[in-house]
């Protein structure tokens, strides 16, 4: 699920409620393993755990959408700068 969203046309509103299953305006740890899951079902806890606190970015135990929006905003741009500079 994730991976579809990875595109420089993302639809941050679509790509967050799509995880943001109870409609909280916050995606829990539990949506955020069921979403990692659903993108790649090999993911050992540990990793889905280390992955949950970079995107949680003040560590409340959850994930709004600026910080999805950050995240994925920032690899975008390195992976642009990186792309340049080849």
């Amino acid at each position: 699920m994730i991976g579809a969203f990875a595109g420089q046309e993302t639809n941050w509103v679509e790509f967050f409620n799509a995880i943001d299953v109870d409609k909280s305006n916050d995606v829990n740890f539990e949506e955020f393993q069921t979403a990692a899951q659903d993108r790649a079902t090999m993911i050992n806890q540990t990793n889905i755990e280390h992955v949950f606190k970079l995107f949680d970015k003040n560590g409340d135990g959850s994930i709004d959408i600026d910080e999805i929006k950050s995240v994925f905003q920032n690899k975008m741009e390195l992976q642009n700068n990186k792309e340049k500079r080849a």
